[in-house]
């Protein structure tokens, strides 16, 4: 038995077994392979928590899991719950589970293995999947692309993580080496999209889209309409109609 096998075994409880069944993994390292390679753009990526709130009936877009972990482990806790729910929306990108910079090799893995897995179980049942791709230390590297179909879309997320220089730095680095080892097609990315990071990769001839992260989105809708309120307060007070 691997190292690895023994970790998935820990991990892995009997409420969790279903997610197994029929999961191909990866020879070398033991990750869950995907194999979903999504033609079509996303013209929208939403985050678990909108797609999950009641009032959200916008299904024409991708579901992402770029937000704290705490707004989603309710998925891991419970995935039987959240899938017909998912199935309405056109994709989604692959859990994002946190990393630390600190954490050791296992830990890493039990990250990686978790988003994955919950991942190729979406894709067994229909969703398309793009696959979310994140890095932290040289831990991170065996796992991060494993699995991962070649010459696919590829999904990035920057928000929050590029205003501290040593994060922006990770980044770099994850950036440099998934385009390298996987090839994609395009890479999605999900917050900012600094030239110093994607520029030479654009110039490449790598598709490279970026989306603005819903934090932002919010903040710019709040801010809209303030501002419309503010000026139908003062078309009222001077009388006229809107």
């Amino acid at each position: 038995m691997t190292v690895e096998s023994q970790w998935i075994d820990q991990i892995i409880d009997e409420q969790h077994d279903f997610l197994m069944k029929d999961v191909e993994l990866s020879p070398k390292h033991g990750m869950p392979v995907l194999h979903s390679s999504p033609h079509d753009l996303p013209k929208r990526i939403i985050t678990f928590t909108q797609a999950m709130s009641p009032s959200w009936i916008n299904y024409d877009c991708w579901v992402c899991f770029y937000e704290a972990d705490k707004k989603f482990m309710r998925f891991w806790n419970n995935p039987l719950k959240y899938l017909e729910r998912l199935q309405k929306f056109k994709g989604v990108i692959s859990p994002d589970f946190s990393l630390s910079i600190n954490a050791d090799e296992k830990d890493q893995f039990r990250q990686f293995f978790c988003g994955r897995l919950l991942a190729t179980w979406l894709e067994q049942n229909g969703i398309p999947v793009v696959t979310n791709i994140r890095y932290a230390n040289r831990y991170s590297q065996p796992f991060c692309c494993e699995g991962v179909p070649k010459h696919a879309m590829i999904a990035i997320g920057t928000n929050g993580f590029l205003r501290d220089q040593e994060f922006r730095q990770i980044i770099a680095e994850g950036v440099d080496f998934a385009i390298f080892t996987v090839e994609p097609k395009a890479v999605l990315v999900y917050g900012g999209c600094p030239n110093n990071i994607f520029g030479k990769h654009i110039q490449r001839g790598i598709n490279i889209i970026p989306y603005k992260a819903q934090i932002k989105f919010a903040h710019e809708v709040s801010e809209f309409r303030k501002k419309k309120e503010k000026i139908q307060a003062l078309d009222a007070k001077q009388g006229r109609l809107f």
